[in-house]
């Protein structure tokens, strides 16, 4: 997937510092200059969610 520069299991979780419970099962790693925007997956978002920026994109 373009963007994407790893993708972190358990134990990749774990030596990033990243080994917490609201993690999730996978974390995806950005490439130098690339981020994620939660609207990937707008269509499963709560309606008050699509409405509201969450943060700026930088």
């Amino acid at each position: 997937m373009p963007g994407v520069d790893g993708v972190l299991d358990t134990g990749g979780k774990a030596r990033h510092g990243l080994d917490y419970e609201r993690a999730g099962n996978l974390v995806l790693v950005a490439e130098r200059g690339a981020w994620f925007t939660y609207l990937l997956c707008s269509d499963r978002l709560p309606t008050a969610t699509r409405s509201r920026r969450l943060r700026p994109e930088p």
